[in-house]
């Protein structure tokens, strides 16, 4: 894995390898960020030739870019001729630098498009890190390789051919909490523990023993019913994502698909793929004879591995593909296999202690790994008599290290169970110590986040009823899940509990009702608006608004000023002429964040193009452009070069003239509550967009058209239409209008219903049948959004079953308003019930005459409008409120953090930068010294772990879809759903002023300078009854991945390694990990952590 961590200084030592990952990815996938290739350093960039008939790659030049060389091992892995290879690299190595250049050499030198290259990560940290280095090192192309874990590919190929293997183009990607709900259902006796144990069973038979669906399916009858659960619910799981990407690649044409787009494969971490991906790897770069069933190697692989760091092994690691890898794709080519062998990361007495624990580990390979640096400091070894005491001896090493001014950011606790790690965590936070605790779950499995994505999945795949089931548990009341797990128990057919839901909108009980309709209004809401959003991230700002109790409010911001709103006005004209919008600064960090700022808050609500005045092509790429100058000189600059047809100087005092064409925006002019102590652009730009956007808010919905029946009685099931009207509405104003009354078929109008709308049998004796109307009327509500009152409830359930018998379709999109208006006015002072004629009431609106079909809906038309106005009251106050993590962060580049403190925008961002920051953004302010204020700041508000609160997550999503917002709203909310289902806990880390506290394996891939590896006890207690007996084959292979374990925690570390365990540990008498005694002498390492430690020399 890539070292993951953000470089504090640019020209360091080989040793020192710390870059950040980039923006993170579609489907985990590589992508170029909205903002351009903007991670690369200004000033200093020296293009790579981009074509392959240019001449060969300047390393020096390439290199002098990092401050950087390769060593004589990275060149060598580097400049290998265009073929497979394996590269075997422990740890420290350089490798993500030799991954990084290597893949510029193929593109470069050896004339291979990126378009045609594969980069396969382990995670999507790894994804992001590789991506960052390549946009610096090949800031034109990196955009266009692909880049991404196994699984994103696989996921990728699977929704582009999904057709073939006979899936709907909606379908989802179970998480754990999904499968074993699945299972419950299937068998209700079955535990959660349990159901964890049947699930890794059936991916070691799938993954592990390779064996095939049918086969399996045969074989284990539970798992049959399984498969076909999920299928049901149109959903496949993290083992079906290789499974079927296996079968896919079985079907020759679509083999020779993905391989016509392939002409050189890496594939990272390669001892960490299972036995299916190696599979899926050899379907794709081997070709067999049909004769002689030779293999030939048709696409080059460059393979990098370390058997050592072979940890993975209960998710199915299969390090043995390493030597499988050797025989098949290099047929046992001793010169085809590279090394890299000197560990630039850990000291001296490290890379020894760390050499001492493998001399008696089985090797795959021959390797002698060795220090580039000094000895250093000796390796601890440290007993304790109790976990208690441990604790103590580690954090009061970690405040000593602190006053010594070693950074919390470069101590890390790592630890072999998740268990261990809560102990401590509580034991540092008593005594101040700031730590992020990386954890089991992630941040998507928090409820309120849960709640969203659960919201995503039931409306992009209808079929999903798992995540309706379980957006109910998370919704309601345990009386009313229950109801509903019950109702569902019985029910058979596509789409179960969703009709269940529809029919709950009748139910007897009022909170079965009302559950029902709140749930139904947010699935029919969101899934309407999905129609009408122009970007994922608007969407979610969209519901956010509709769902307000979820929502952070913005602090009370003042009324825009009068040059603002012209500003604003300009933006609009220029977006209806489909102008550009160019930003210039003479400082280029300051042009290019506020450039990203723009870009972000805008995010596809704006039809202008935005440019940096750096980035700007020669030849202005529209016919109107607006200048944004943040200074003027910046103008002067720009207009020497553009002509503009209207300029905006961002600035407190306007140099020469004002004019029509060149205004200003004063940033003094702002509140100080809003600027800060200090003018500040990026306040007065995040508001001129927020200004932009109130100007131009839409309305919901302005083309749709209202419908409403009057019937024979109130069963939507049975009853008949006597009258029927719909009127057509056009930018808000009505067109065309429909009224006919319907001589009932099916039943006679009850008394009850005649005395609510006093139509009589007499008065629809002459009129037409609803078979007779139905073609009329069908033409009339054509393929519009209809609206209705209570219509999900009622009139398009009667309508849909009417139509059908007359054998015509009811596919529409609905809008029901009375869901809508429980929704908006849930905390309304005044409006208690959100009936028709109450609505109409609040709102000032005559009704004419109630319960008559077209006066009903002139009615629902003009109360629609009005409560559309107070909807957008809503949404505007939480414009922009996505992007202020990122106006905060771009304060700290004018002010100090005490000034920026003064501006209540500021403080709202900082609440936002734990979960919302941008790594890209980040990455860019750590390369700039300008920026190190910044970045320190956000390093140390971070690490302070603020509290998350459940109002912030449209926010937190609305942030993460950014990536997205270039992609249809549909394709990004699968992609957004895709890439919270690939990360991990461990892809939440950030390099924050905190100790980190992880498990060992979602260390792999970080370095810190101090680490502790406490709880290194054998599993089993000294006293008491002896362990079951196991295979003894077992027992080996698990004792060394335990040593291997800990060489990857070892390694971790820089300067300083402190291994402890305790003597008692749960009331139970213990001993010391059996291999810690190969690292020398331990009786020398003391007791109870007192005495120094051991010589390693």
């Amino acid at each position: 894995m890539p070292v993951w961590r953000r470089p504090r200084q640019l020209c360091a030592s080989a040793a020192s390898e710390r870059l950040s990952g980039g923006q993170a990815a579609h489907h985990g996938l590589a992508r170029t960020a909205l903002a351009g290739r903007a991670a690369c350093r200004p000033g200093s960039r020296t293009d790579l030739p981009k074509h392959p008939t240019q001449p060969p790659v300047d390393w020096k030049a390439m290199e002098a870019r990092e401050c950087l060389s390769l060593s004589d091992e990275q060149r060598r892995a580097v400049e290998a001729p265009l073929g497979s290879n394996l590269v075997i690299a422990g740890p420290g190595t350089g490798k993500t630098r030799t991954l990084a250049y290597r893949v510029a050499y193929v593109i470069q030198t050896l004339g291979v498009p990126p378009d045609n290259i594969l980069a396969v990560t382990y995670t999507n940290k790894a994804t992001e890190e590789m991506r960052y280095r390549l946009r610096w090192l090949l800031p034109d192309e990196a955009g266009r390789l692909t880049i991404g874990t196994f699984h994103s590919f696989c996921i990728r190929l699977l929704r582009q051919h999904h057709a073939h293997l006979d899936l709907p183009r909606h379908f989802g990607i179970a998480d754990e909490n999904a499968q074993i709900r699945l299972l419950q259902r299937l068998r209700p006796n079955i535990t959660e523990q349990n159901a964890r144990n049947i699930l890794l069973h059936f991916s070691q038979e799938r993954l592990g023993k390779l064996k095939d669906m049918d086969t399996l399916a045969r074989e284990n009858p539970f798992f049959a019913q399984y498969l076909a659960g999920l299928r049901h619910n149109a959903l496949i799981d993290f083992d079906d994502i290789l499974v079927l990407t296996d079968r896919l690649l079985q079907q020759t044409e679509i083999l020779d698909k993905v391989r016509a787009g392939l002409r050189f494969i890496l594939v990272d971490e390669f001892q960490d793929t299972d036995r299916m991906q190696y599979t899926i790897l050899k379907r794709l770069a081997l070709r067999q004879d049909l004769n002689t069933k030779r293999c030939e190697n048709i696409i080059p692989v460059f393979a990098v591995a370390d058997d050592d760091q072979s940890i993975f092994a209960w998710r199915g690691a299969h390090p043995e593909n390493i030597h499988e890898f050797f025989t098949e794709f290099l047929a046992g080519q001793d010169e085809a296999v590279l090394r890299l062998e000197t560990n630039y990361r850990c000291a001296g007495h490290i890379v020894e202690a760390a050499n001492r624990l493998m001399a008696r580990a089985p090797r795959l390979f021959d390797k002698s790994p060795r220090a580039h640096r000094a000895a250093g400091k000796a390796v601890q070894i440290l007993s304790y008599n109790s976990p208690e005491e441990e604790i103590e001896g580690i954090a009061q090493a970690i405040l000593a290290a602190r006053q010594q001014n070693v950074p919390l950011s470069d101590m890390a606790i790592l630890y072999r169970r998740h268990n261990t790690g809560q102990q401590i965590e509580m034991a540092l936070l008593e005594k101040g110590i700031p730590c992020q605790v990386i954890r089991r779950t992630s941040q998507f499995e928090a409820p309120a986040m849960k709640r969203w994505l659960l919201l995503m999945r039931a409306i992009l795949n209808p079929d999903d009823d798992l995540a309706l089931a379980e957006l109910i548990g998370l919704t309601c009341d345990d009386a009313t899940r229950r109801y509903f797990e019950q109702q569902h128990q019985t029910a058979t057919g596509k789409q179960a509990l969703r009709h269940i839901l529809w029919e709950a909108l009748e139910a007897d009980q009022s909170d079965v009702r009302r559950a029902a309709g709140k749930i139904v209004g947010w699935l029919a809401f969101g899934k309407t608006c999905l129609d009408t959003s122009p970007c994922l991230s608007h969407w979610i700002a969209t519901l956010g608004a509709f769902l307000k109790a979820d929502t952070a409010p913005l602090p009370p911001l003042a009324a825009p000023s009068p040059d603002l709103v012209t500003a604003a006005k300009w933006l609009a004209r220029l977006s209806q002429v489909k102008g550009t919008l160019v930003i210039a600064a003479t400082d280029p960090l300051v042009e290019e964040v506020a450039t990203y700022l723009v870009t972000h808050t805008l995010a596809g609500q704006a039809a202008f193009h935005i440019c940096a005045c750096r980035k700007l092509p020669p030849q202005m790429p529209t016919e109107k452009a607006v200048l944004l100058a943040l200074d003027h000189a910046a103008e002067q600059t720009a207009t020497r070069q553009w002509k503009f047809d209207g300029i905006l100087l961002v600035a407190t005092t306007l140099p020469g003239q004002a004019t029509y064409a060149r205004r200003q925006v004063d940033p003094g002019a702002l509140p100080t509550d809003e600027r800060g102590a200090q003018p500040s652009r990026f306040v007065t730009l995040w508001k001129l967009m927020r200004t932009y956007l109130a100007a131009t808010l839409q309305p919901l919905f302005s083309d749709y058209t209202i419908v409403d029946l009057e019937t024979t009685d109130k069963d939507a099931h049975h009853c008949d239409i006597v009258e029927v009207a719909a009127i057509r509405i056009r930018q808000g104003q009505e067109t065309e209008a429909y009224s006919q009354l319907v001589r009932p078929a099916l039943e006679p109008i009850s008394a009850e219903a005649e005395k609510t709308h006093h139509i009589s049998a007499e008065m629809v004796a002459d009129a037409p049948t609803f078979e007779a109307i139905a073609p009329a009327l069908h033409a009339f509500l054509g393929q519009d959004l209809l609206v209705a009152h209570n219509g999900l409830a009622f009139d398009f359930k009667v309508l849909r079953r009417r139509f059908r018998d007359v054998g015509l379709k009811f596919d529409h999109p609905f809008f029901d308003t009375l869901l809508f208006a429980r929704q908006l006015y849930a905390d309304h002072p005044s409006i208690k019930r959100c009936r028709l004629e109450d609505l109409a009431q609040a709102h000032g609106i005559e009704i004419g005459t109630a319960h008559r079909a077209l006066d009903d809906t002139r009615t629902l038309a003009a109360v629609f409008q009005a409560m559309q106005r107070d909807y957008q009251e809503q949404r505007a106050a939480t414009l922009g409120a996505e992007t202020l993590g990122i106006l905060a962060l771009a304060m700290l580049l004018e002010m100090s953090e005490a000034e920026a403190a003064a501006s209540s925008l500021f403080q709202a961002g900082v609440s936002l930068w734990k979960t919302a920051t941008d790594d890209w953004l980040m990455s860019r302010l750590e390369t700039e010294p300008a920026a190190a204020t910044a970045a320190a700041v956000w390093r140390r508000r971070v690490g302070s772990d603020p509290p998350e609160t459940d109002h912030q997550t449209p926010e937190v999503l609305a942030a993460l879809a950014k990536r997205y917002d270039d992609l249809p709203t549909r394709e990004g909310m699968q992609a957004l759903l895709d890439f919270t289902r690939l990360m991990t806990a461990a892809d939440h880390w950030r390099d924050c002023e905190a100790v980190t506290l992880m498990t060992i394996h979602a260390a792999k891939g970080l370095e810190f300078s101090h680490v502790w590896l406490p709880a290194l006890e054998e599993s089993s207690p000294v006293s008491g009854s002896p362990p079951p007996a196991a295979n003894p084959n077992h027992s080996h292979d698990r004792l060394e991945e335990e040593r291997r374990l800990l060489y990857v925690g070892l390694t971790r570390a820089q300067e300083q390694a402190v291994l402890s365990w305790a003597k008692t540990r749960d009331g139970n008498s213990r001993t010391h990990l059996r291999f810690l005694a190969d690292l020398g002498q331990l009786v020398l390492a003391g007791e109870n952590g007192s005495a120094l430690s051991p010589d390693m020399a």
